[in-house]
C-alpha cells in the first residue's frame, strides 16, 4: 500500500543472494567439425538495464 508501481518487487530481489538469482542452464559448445560438445550444466544470471 502507498508504494510505487514495481517498487516492491525491485526490493525484493534485492535482498536475495547471487546464488539463488541464478538460473541452471545446460551449456554447449559448439565444434570446429559443426558438432555440438556437451559442457555439463552451468549458471547465469540475467540483469535488467533501462
Amino acid at each position: 500500500m502507498g508504494e510505487k508501481p514495481g517498487q516492491g518487487r525491485k526490493e525484493a530481489w534485492q535482498g536475495e543472494s547471487l546464488r539463488t538469482r541464478m538460473k541452471r542452464v545446460k551449456v554447449y559448445r559448439l565444434e570446429d567439425n559443426g558438432k555440438w560438445d556437451d559442457q555439463g550444466t552451468g549458471h547465469v544470471t540475467i540483469d535488467y538495464i533501462e
